[in-house]
């Protein structure tokens, strides 16, 4: 697939000379993203607004999957020399626009932990509005990735804990919980594990039974 269209490339770099001179002024320059790359066998995703004059350098949304897209660069080639399983790489969303500036993608996606979930928020949200999540996320299951095996693409494993108070009853461990705001330091390595990964406290979770089975089989957090 070509990742860069030539209309693409004109209006990408249109863009940075744009915000080249609005910068100058001491203003922000906030357009729409222009395009979406994402990983057809993962959760990666990129919006690009702006390509810089090296004809390399992107500038955009970059979401690796870990709950925490973040507001930067990126390189085009880095992305076209993506080699997944069964011969795939990363593919431009050819259908994809959007009336939303980038900073309002970025302030509802770091809500939302995805871009793939802020999409879905702003395909019901009027257009220009900042999308309301039903319950903003405050925490997230601790992970780590996976190399790729044979035909096996790259994946996340979750870590587990000895179960709390509330879930010890119906199972011995379950998802280990990083509050939002510990995300980067479990991403970044600068607080130790241990600080990090512990069993929540009684009263995290709210557990439901349902009493017409004979037996709850599974339980969901």
């Amino acid at each position: 697939m070509i990742l860069l269209t030539p209309d693409l490339r004109y209006a990408l770099r249109a863009n940075a000379i744009c915000a080249q001179a609005v910068n100058a002024k001491g203003e922000r320059f906030d357009p729409a993203p222009i395009l979406k790359f994402f990983n057809p066998l993962g959760a990666s995703t990129w919006l690009a607004t702006e390509l810089y004059a090296d004809d390399n350098t992107l500038f955009g949304l970059a979401d690796l999957g870990f709950g925490c897209p973040e507001l930067g660069t990126f390189s085009l080639a880095e992305i076209a020399s993506v080699r997944l399983p069964l011969g795939m790489g990363i593919e431009r969303d050819i259908a994809f626009s959007s009336p939303h500036p980038l900073f309002l993608w970025a302030d509802t996606d770091r809500r939302a932990g995805s871009v793939l979930w802020a999409e879905q928020l702003f395909r019901r949200a009027a257009p220009g509005t900042r999308p309301e999540l039903p319950n903003d996320p405050d925490c997230g299951m601790a992970a780590i990735w996976e190399p790729a095996m044979g035909d096996w693409p790259v994946s996340y494993r979750i870590i587990t804990v000895d179960a709390n108070p509330e879930i010890i009853r119906y199972r011995s461990r379950h998802g280990a919980m990083v509050e939002r705001r510990d995300a980067q330091k479990w991403l970044s390595h600068t607080v130790p594990e241990e600080e990090l990964i512990v069993t929540p406290p009684f009263g995290t979770f709210t557990v439901e039974e349902i009493p017409t089975l004979p037996m709850q089989a599974s339980i969901a957090l």
